[in-house]
């Protein structure tokens, strides 16, 4: 294609599909804050989609999916990071007066776990940990099985990725 093809397919992709509008539109003014909590009030969404007595409906792939779009903006790691983060605490919040299948919070479980391993590899993990643990020690929020869910995970994460670092070497 020559250029004035490649104008033309650009022009024509931004006004046809919102998803490369907002991509374009990213790129040419990238707040990834902004970004970052519209992806995060898409998560909250889902979390709190229930259905009576209290019992979630929230998708786990719906909540993968949103990650992997906010991901494919290339934000940072710091942003990708702070997400997963994010997430996991509306998950506790949202866990502590809501029903949540053993799926969901196992699917939340292993965003935990991504996200430390994600932490440890850019070294920001003891940030990160402490964040964690803080998240975890309020009684309040979450189960206790869903915070020992959460802590294994983490713990697990490290510990990957620690012997796949020395097994690298």
């Amino acid at each position: 294609m020559d250029k004035d093809q490649l104008i033309s397919l650009i022009l024509e992709s931004y006004s046809a599909k919102k998803e490369i509008k907002e991509y374009f539109d990213f790129y040419t003014n990238p707040d990834v804050k902004a970004l970052r909590e519209k992806f995060e009030l898409k998560a909250k969404k889902e979390l709190l989609r229930v259905k009576r007595g209290s019992y979630s409906k929230a998708r786990i792939s719906v909540l993968r999916k949103l990650i992997k779009e906010f991901d494919a903006f290339s934000p940072g790691y710091e942003a990708m990071i702070t997400l997963r983060l994010n997430i996991v605490e509306m998950t506790l919040a949202v866990e502590s007066h809501t029903y949540m299948s053993p799926a969901l919070l196992e699917g939340i479980a292993q965003i935990a776990r991504d996200m430390i391993i994600m932490a440890n590899q850019n070294q920001i993990a003891d940030i990160v940990l402490i964040r964690v643990d803080e998240m975890l020690s309020d009684e309040r929020k979450g189960s206790r099985y869903f915070r020992s869910l959460i802590k294994k995970a983490v713990t697990n994460g490290l510990q990957e990725d620690s012997s796949n670092l020395s097994l690298a070497k």
